[in-house]
């Protein structure tokens, strides 16, 4: 139809007709084929006479009951405009072990889209180089496109004006200028209550005098995100406005006027809008697979195909736009509030709300092409682009499908989706989501509006293999694997041996905070995280992030670079200690292990990393297409020659080289001791250990440059000396140095061994106290005015120790804690009072019990005092931290009157557990508090500063 000088019609062709992820499948000589193209016509479906796509699909139901052999239906390429989804159930699938394929012809580019083309464009302000169009009453829309480059939403610079206040329907906001916006119930209020989460709700009216605003926000969206955990993380004042015709400003930006049936556009440098292709998408879904668990959609294929231009409304609704994590969803005031500690269930407590598991109440974004209880479904080479929801979803019982070789890219919400989070104890084997592969895929750019969300999304799965993708260039995770957070309301459930492997991922959390490269929630028994390169985490919380829940995991031969935190693990305190974290290598130098189980960790510079791991990680070679930015330099460095060794003891060696030569340049080496790698190093030389002694060791070299390119290997074989069995001589008699409450400061003559001793154990009172490598330790964890004996032995580097040392004795100065059940007050930096964590009192700090911790909430940095009745002197502090809560850097201080303070001491570099103050000049003060310098903010090493005990003694 023709709308004033607009044409509008159904189906654009959009700006990727074609892209790397499209490959045709050769043909074959077996199969019986249909031919559908854009303008099709008629019921031949033949090669020179083609029909549309759904009388293919009423073709193929005709065929596909007694199949001898494939069905192919080849789309010849452009354009078919979808007015609805095409949507398939079990009628359309193969049989009798034959599939039904839907792919692109030979070197055509076939393009599934749900956008309408918008034309009679017409300069509507001069001065600010606005231009509009008409468009037809009905259409709905979220996005625009121009020129295939997605538009951005005209926004405000702020949020609400200074003065503005919350009520318990909306907002008072000074002055009157919210007045004019042209449509109310279009405003939409942008919102970032957490540092993982995005959130937005629209306006349902405006009002107000001259003076004064009244803004009334649309329900049920208000009460949502007013009430998120309790009501405690409430989405108070939006970060900025949104969607007025009176914040475009800026090229690029547009505004739908929805009452006026007109959009408004500034277009970027070189648009011209006389010739310009712009579109709006309209469906929700392109494709669906309609399947049930007693009648799965089965045994078809997608290939070479574009699925383009997609919307999704619901955040224009009333329901709004409220997120938990990863772009999922609560819907409601209710279901949101009870989103709380008080039915997460623990062994001590919390109980199921309204019957669902924790975290079920959250509902997945609905996907451009979305398949339910699909079995032996295969998407291979295929694109999706320019979707205003999430790319492609399998739930509901989908198993056995594969989705390998596609493109995902600008998309609003996340790239792929497998998986429910409704019900982690799914019984039902017809239900459960597993033995799904997903593979060689390129994931980058997504989560363009919709900030929270992840490449690539994995719920309740099982037997699940993730393999060889790249996912790059992200506002939040690469990856999320698992739900629920370890409630054990949720557990045991279907979460298992799932593989997450040899994987590029990369330039990821590059808006948000709390999240990782790697993302799991939830138990995974047998899960495997191996060969994976995760590279340059921005706001980076852990390369690889285990939070609440995460147990069974087994992650290994990793490479890790550029960012903070190469791990972290966030457990709850009843999760038992079954991660193990081995042989992983990485360019940095904080971890937050909490409770795994670390081993073989290779700390490096980034030239020395791994190329045999990076070079496997990502796409494999047969897919290297998809990414056009794959390095040009394919020129190995020349082998590593001349290797020479001297062999230290029966378990080590040194090792050196030649240097290799590279047409660009060298940055390191990979050593390898009898096939397994083991070392890496930047120049030629590494001391070699964990030999074993009398064998013949084969070690090889391979040297590395910056794109990764290994040379071959130069070798050598080593005959190790027999084991060695001769312990050190005994230490010398240890020497008091120094003493305090709780530590003692000891010294000692060393012991000589015919190879090298490598440590030396501390004991006290016969029970190991500490271990040193040199001839002197504080020994801390002594008992105030109490007598003990202190002995030391030698230990070499087969694990031979020495005899004890003569006994020295050490009696610590009786001095009582000060601290201890003392008045406690927990306040954040600017001095006010505290909120607290639930079941978390300042006491608890100050109580005796190390199983209990003070933690305050709300803001990340904050303080413990304590009033210690009197003035007193003080010559020592031992603070104990939780091990995944704690502070990363903390000042002491002390205090006579409470106002004016005094750095006594500051802490870096603390990892959580007991750190021990011993104040060399004593320090007076009748108060005394930590102050958490770091973490102070989302995303950082530590979490947040908990204390279990304070202990500060003196007189």
């Amino acid at each position: 139809m023709l709308v004033g000088a607009l044409a509008l019609a159904v189906g654009a062709t959009g700006f990727l007709t074609a892209g790397p992820a499209q490959a045709a499948a050769p043909a074959d000589p077996g199969a019986r084929y249909l031919y559908a193209s854009p303008d099709g016509t008629g019921s031949a479906c033949a090669q020179n006479t083609a029909c549309s796509l759904t009388e293919a699909q009423t073709q193929v139901r005709k065929f596909n009951q007694n199949m001898q052999a494939d069905i192919v239906v080849q789309l010849a390429g452009g354009t078919y405009s979808l007015s609805k989804p095409l949507t398939f159930t079990a009628a359309d699938s193969g049989n009798s072990g034959h599939q039904v394929r839907w792919q692109a012809a030979p070197g055509a580019h076939p393009v599934l889209s749900g956008g309408r083309n918008v034309s009679g464009w017409s300069l509507s302000d001069s001065a600010h180089n606005i231009w509009s169009a008409s468009v037809p009453a009905d259409l709905s829309t979220r996005q625009l496109y121009v020129d295939g480059v997605r538009a951005d939403v005209a926004q405000s610079t702020s949020g609400l004006p200074s003065g503005s206040t919350v009520t318990a329907t909306g907002y008072t906001v000074p002055g009157n200028s919210l007045q004019s916006v042209r449509n109310p119930a279009d405003l939409q209020f942008m919102y970032h209550p957490l540092d993982w989460a995005q959130e937005s709700c629209n306006a349902a009216s405006i009002t107000g005098t001259a003076t004064q605003t009244t803004v009334t926000m649309a329900q049920p969206c208000w009460g949502t995100v007013q009430s998120f955990y309790g009501g405690t993380e409430r989405a108070n004042m939006p970060q900025y406005l949104a969607n007025d015709y009176s914040f475009l400003s800026q090229p690029g930006q547009w505004y739908f006027d929805t009452a006026a049936h007109r959009i408004y556009y500034i277009p970027r440098s070189g648009q011209n809008m006389s010739t310009a292709k712009a579109v709006v998408p309209v469906l929700q879904n392109l494709v669906t697979g309609a399947g049930t668990a007693t009648a799965p959609v089965h045994d078809m294929t997608f290939q070479g195909l574009t699925f383009e231009y997609a919307t999704w409304m619901q955040p224009s609704t009333d329901v709004g736009f409220a997120e938990t994590q990863a772009n999922l969803l609560i819907t409601t005031p209710d279901s949101s509030y009870n989103w709380s500690p008080a039915h997460f269930v623990t062994p001590s407590g919390g109980t199921t709300w309204n019957n669902t598991p924790y975290g079920s109440q959250a509902q997945v974004m609905p996907e451009a092409v979305e398949f339910h209880a699909a079995r032996n479904i295969s998407f291979v080479r295929n694109t999706f682009v320019h979707l205003g929801g999430a790319g492609l979803g399998l739930d509901q019982g989908s198993q056995h499908n594969h989705v390998v070789g596609n493109v995902m890219t600008d998309i609003s919400g996340n790239g792929l989706q497998v998986g429910s989070v409704s019900d982690p104890n799914q019984t039902d084997p017809n239900l459960v989501d597993a033995y799904n592969t997903v593979s060689n895929n390129y994931v980058h750019n997504v989560n363009v509006e919709f900030l929270g969300g992840v490449g690539m999304f994995f719920g309740y799965v099982r037997d699940t293999t993730i393999s060889h993708n790249e996912i790059a260039d992200l506002p939040y995770s690469g990856m999320s694997i698992g739900w629920g957070w370890g409630s054990l309301d949720t557990t045991p459930s279907i979460d298992e041996n799932n593989k997450i492997i040899d994987n590029y991922v990369h330039d990821v959390m590059q808006d948000l905070h709390d999240g990782g490269g790697i993302y799991a929630l939830g138990p995974q028994p047998g899960g495997v995280i191996s060969g994976n390169y995760i590279g340059n985490v921005v706001h980076d919380s852990g390369h690889v992030y285990l939070d609440q829940g995460s147990t069974g995991w087994t992650i290994s031969n990793n490479v890790m670079s550029t960012g903070t935190t190469w791990m972290r693990a966030n457990p709850n305190s009843f999760d038992p200690s079954s991660n193990v974290a081995k042989d992983n290598y990485t360019d940095l130098t904080i971890l937050a292990s909490g409770t795994v189980a670390i081993s073989g960790t290779t700390t490096v510079a980034t030239g020395e990393l791994p190329a045999s791991i990076i070079q496997k990680a990502g796409l494999q070679p047969a897919y290297k297409d998809l990414d056009p930015t794959t390095p040009s330099d394919t020129q190995a460095p020349t082998a590593p020659q001349h290797l020479q060794v001297k062999v230290v003891n029966p378990t080590s060696l040194h090792l050196n080289w030649a240097a290799s030569t590279d047409n660009v340049g060298v940055t390191g080496y990979e050593i390898a001791v009898n096939g397994r790698l083991v070392q890496v190093t930047a120049t030629p030389g590494a001391t070699l250990t964990g030999l074993t002694p009398n064998k013949v060791t084969k070690i090889t070299v391979r040297a590395r440059d910056l794109a990764a390119n290994l040379s071959t290997a130069g070798g050598i074989s080593v005959q190790m000396p027999a084991a060695d069995t001769q312990a050190p001589t005994t230490p010398g008699t240890p020497t008091v140095n120094s003493v305090y409450p709780t530590t003692v400061n000891l010294s000692w003559p060393a012991s000589t061994d015919d190879w090298a001793v490598t440590d030396y154990q501390v004991y006290r009172d016969g029970v190991l106290a500490a271990t040193t490598t040199g001839t002197s330790a504080e020994v801390d964890g002594a008992t105030p005015g109490q007598t003990a004996q202190y002995t030391v032995k030698a230990k070499d580097e087969a694990g031979n120790l020495s005899a004890a040392s003569p006994a020295v004795s050490a009696t610590t100065p009786d001095l009582s804690n000060l601290a201890l059940h003392a008045p406690a007050t927990a306040l954040y930096l600017d001095g006010s009072t505290a909120l607290m964590q639930p079941n978390s009192i300042p006491g608890y700090a100050v109580d005796g019990d190390l199983s209990t911790f003070a933690q305050a909430t709300n803001q990340y940095a904050w303080q413990l005092q304590v009033d210690l009745g009197s003035s007193r002197t003080i010559s020592s502090i031992v603070t104990t931290m939780p091990s995944d809560k704690f502070a990363t850097e903390y000042n002491i201080e002390t205090s006579e009157d409470g106002q004016n303070w005094t750095v006594a001491d500051k802490v870096t570099g603390f990892m959580g557990g007991v750190s021990t103050q011993n104040l060399s000049t004593p320090v007076t003060g009748r108060y005394l508090r930590i102050v958490a310098v770091h973490p102070d903010g989302g995303g950082q090493t530590g979490g947040q500063m908990a204390i279990s005990e304070l202990a500060v003694y003196g007189s």
